[in-house]
Parts: C-alpha cells; sequence; structure tokens
C-alpha cells in the first residue's frame, strides 16, 4: 500500500486532519468578542503586513464608460509590490457608495479587473468577454454596480494581468520564494486588498459610510476575508466560495492540487481556524454567501456545513438578521439573479445609490 496516494495525500493525514481541533474555531461556548479578537490577531499576524498602510496611487489615464469616468492608476503598495487599478466613478455629485470588486481566478492569467470593467485594449477585451459570457451572464459587474449608481475599484491580484506570471503550474514556485521572503501567496493578497480599500475609502468622491465588498469564485473568498479584515468594509458578497475545509480534502478535489490552492492557503492558520470560522470574524457586518448545488469545486454538504456555522457566529455576535446565505439549483457560475440578489442586498444594508 502505498504511503503517498495519488491526491499526494500521506497515509496519516486524514486521520490526522481528523482527530485535529480548530484550536481558533468558534465554539458554542465562547465569548463572542474574545473570540473575534483573538482570531483577527491570529489572522494579521498570518498576513504579516500593515493593514493600516495606503498603498501609492499615480493616475495614468481616464476615459469615459457610458456616462461613468474610469481612472487608470498605477498602485504600489508598501511593499514594493506595483498594480494596474481601475477606479470607476458614476455620473453625479456625490459621494457615491462604492464596492470594491475582486476578481476571479479560473486559471485565466491574461486578465485581472478586466473580468469585472470592460477595458479598451481590444485583444483583452476579447478575453473579457468570453470569460462574462462565460461565468457572468455576459455582464461586467462594474457596468452593472455603475448604472446603479456605485462607485467601483479593481485591481490586478498578484499573478494576473499587469502582473501575470508562468502559468498554472508556477503557482506553487511563486508561493515558495514568497514564503522564502517570510509572505505567503495568501497572506499577500490579502493585505493588499485591505490596503486598496484604505485608499478606495479616503476618496472625496466616496462615502466612507457605504462601501461594500463583492467577488466570486477566488474573488468571493477574497470577499469576506476582505470584510473580516478590513473596518472600511461595511457588508460584503461572497459568490460560490465558501465550504468547510475537511470535506474539500476529498480524492479529485480542487484543493488537493496545490497550485491555485496556495491563493486561499495561509500556512500560520492551517489546522486553526476554518474557512466559516474566518469569514464569521466579520460578523456582526450585513454579509450575503451564494452558493450553487451542483458547484464542482464545493458539494452540497461541505456548503451547508459551513452556512450552519455561519449561522451561529452570526447569532452570537448579536445580529443573525445580518446573515443571508443562498444555495441556488447550479453549478460554479454567477448568474444574473445572483447578481440581481447581491444588488438587493447591497441596496438594503449601504443605503440606495445617490441619483
Amino acid at each position: 500500500m502505498p504511503r503517498i496516494d495519488a491526491d499526494n495525500m500521506p497515509d496519516f493525514l486524514r486521520a490526522y486532519g481528523e482527530r485535529t481541533p480548530y484550536a481558533l474555531g468558534w465554539t458554542p461556548e465562547a465569548d463572542f468578542a474574545t473570540w473575534q479578537v483573538a482570531g483577527l490577531e491570529a489572522v494579521r499576524e498570518a498576513v504579516n503586513g500593515d493593514l493600516m498602510a495606503v498603498p501609492q496611487v499615480r493616475l495614468v489615464s481616464e476615459r469615459a464608460l457610458g456616462e461613468a469616468r474610469v481612472q487608470h492608476l498605477e498602485m504600489t503598495f508598501p511593499t514594493g509590490a506595483v498594480t494596474d487599478a481601475v477606479f470607476a466613478v458614476p455620473q453625479g455629485k456625490g459621494p457615491f457608495p462604492a464596492i470594491v470588486l475582486l476578481h476571479d481566478h479560473g486559471g485565466a492569467f491574461e486578465i485581472g479587473w478586466e473580468k469585472l470593467i470592460p477595458t479598451e485594449d481590444a485583444e483583452k477585451r476579447a478575453i473579457g468577454d468570453a470569460w462574462v459570457e462565460r461565468y457572468y451572464d455576459g455582464r461586467y459587474l462594474g457596468e452593472v454596480l455603475l448604472a446603479q449608481g456605485y462607485a467601483v475599484i479593481a485591481w490586478d491580484a498578484l499573478g494576473w494581468g499587469s502582473r501575470k506570471g508562468n502559468g498554472l503550474e508556477s503557482q506553487q514556485a511563486l508561493a515558495s520564494n514568497l514564503m522564502q521572503y517570510g509572505l505567503s501567496l495568501a497572506g499577500l493578497m490579502a493585505q493588499e486588498d485591505v490596503q486598496a480599500a484604505n485608499w478606495l475609502s479616503r476618496q472625496a468622491q466616496i462615502d466612507p459610510q457605504a462601501i461594500g465588498s463583492w467577488g466570486f469564485s477566488m474573488g468571493g473568498y477574497r470577499a469576506w476575508q476582505l470584510s473580516a479584515l478590513s473596518p472600511v468594509i461595511g457588508a460584503g458578497v461572497s459568490s460560490c466560495w465558501m465550504a468547510a475545509m475537511k470535506p474539500l480534502m476529498a480524492p479529485g478535489n480542487n484543493q488537493l492540487g496545490g497550485q491555485s490552492a496556495f491563493n486561499m492557503l495561509h500556512p500560520a492558520l492551517g489546522g486553526r481556524l476554518d474557512y466559516p470560522d474566518f469569514a464569521g470574524l466579520a460578523a456582526p457586518k450585513p454579509m450575503l454567501f451564494e452558493a450553487g448545488r451542483t458547484d464542482h469545486l464545493f458539494s452540497e454538504p461541505s456548503i451547508r456545513e459551513a452556512f450552519d456555522k455561519l449561522e451561529a457566529v452570526w447569532q452570537a455576535s448579536g445580529a443573525p438578521e445580518a446573515l443571508r446565505t443562498r444555495i441556488w439549483d447550479r453549478g460554479h457560475i454567477l448568474l444574473r439573479d445572483q447578481q440581481e440578489m447581491a444588488l438587493e442586498f447591497f441596496q438594503d444594508v449601504l443605503g440606495a445609490p445617490i441619483p
């Protein structure tokens, strides 16, 4: 019998994981405030970055997108990392409510923010159009939000678009190289997301009391992570990225393949904080979690286990009504009706956009 199986799982590891409790996880006996403080402290330590910092931003160009104005930015983070970003504001005086849009993974590294806001680059626009047709019901979320009166911001995470690397099979080397210097792929993404949101909250056109986060797939992970870590974010929508971790460690699951998993893996939190526990650190903020019953990445039992934990955490926070969950009868996709639910949610919790 092989000591390491085809999924690269050592023969002892599943049993080890099953008997290892999440030391930082929520339990009914815990005091919510004490638990939240301890959890956030552990996550901030794992992220290993200044979450109060604000990136330096340079305006590169500006253009119209329908009646909205789009600024193309160069954003430099405290680590020295540089990314392309876009900041779009609807027509009107403001200040506007705003949504931080977090792009997905999908193995499509040629574009990042262009999955969310249409670009003028013809080649990337063609890729983006095909992408939103495949996963977003043919709609760019940024355009949808701008039409509703929200400002939006999006940028390229490390490995996408302006920061494109060497493809799917290079992600483990990228993660390893970051770890050599005390960073992690997930931690770097988390700190950059928080820092970019800090910049957004300081813009004169934005109502700092009405900022939300939204993403699909890996972007959904980033959305609840950002909501948990950032006091700037008042509410969040996570579309198709929530499950309990242990059921994901099943033969053939994407989680066991490494590579892409490093984007959602904080080494210092492994075995200490489950995904719904981490997301629960956002409580009592309003949050909407959407999932697909036939999602090939997340089994329905793993989703329901996570949703049950989230409900317990929000109940303990004193705001059970602030949490909304929905399992749609579909797969890993963000269709129009899911988008409309998110828009209604933001209108409810952030207030109606200014006409």
